[in-house]
């Protein structure tokens, strides 16, 4: 923020919220992904991607979704997402 001459009250009115909250999210453990989306493009800045080179190895989930077929081959086609195994329900 200070990089970018950004006054608080300035930055706040950018990721829609207000003083009290920016100084919220200066002292918080964690932070809600939307959140950071927003306020990597206020400061034009890639946080997520920061975040994710700096940790060596990234958590894994086993997911159980039930969806469309459409819908499973659009999530198929991102990288991050790898098939483990699928049943077919009819």
């Amino acid at each position: 923020m200070r990089e970018r001459n950004l006054r608080v009250c300035d930055f706040a009115k950018a990721i829609h919220c207000n003083r009290t909250n920016v100084y919220s999210i200066f002292t918080r453990k964690s932070i809600a992904i939307e959140q950071l989306l927003i306020i990597s493009k206020v400061l034009d800045y890639d946080f997520v991607s920061e975040f994710y080179l700096q940790n060596k190895n990234p958590k894994k989930y086993l997911v159980i979704a039930e969806m469309e077929e459409q819908k499973l081959l659009d999530l198929l086609s991102e990288k991050s997402v790898h098939l483990i195994h699928s049943t077919i329900i009819v």
